[in-house]
């Protein structure tokens, strides 16, 4: 079975539309992949800058906390201070 000039001039052109297809969508997947990559470390920094965010917040709270026990403290021993006598904390 010989094939005949033309047949072998399809298939060369079929698997030339094959090959330029091929490369189109791996084109496009290249592209897909570069969007992906940059949707992924952006958000990757939102979650970092989240987990900053909480943290702070939390050391935050510790000091206010801290801030306002001290505070406690002052308010009771503000007479003892202003009088020069301090019989008890409150």
């Amino acid at each position: 079975m010989t094939a005949t000039v033309e047949e072998l001039y399809a298939v060369i052109e079929e698997k030339e539309a094959n090959l330029h297809l091929a490369a189109e969508l791996g084109k496009a997947l290249l592209e897909k992949n570069e969007t992906l990559t940059k949707e992924f470390e952006q958000t990757t920094n939102s979650h970092r800058q989240q987990l900053e965010v909480r943290y702070l917040i939390s050391v935050l709270y510790k000091w206010v906390r801290l801030i306002l026990f001290y505070l406690g403290y002052i308010i009771k021993a503000k007479p003892c201070l202003q009088n020069g006598k301090c019989y008890a904390w409150g």
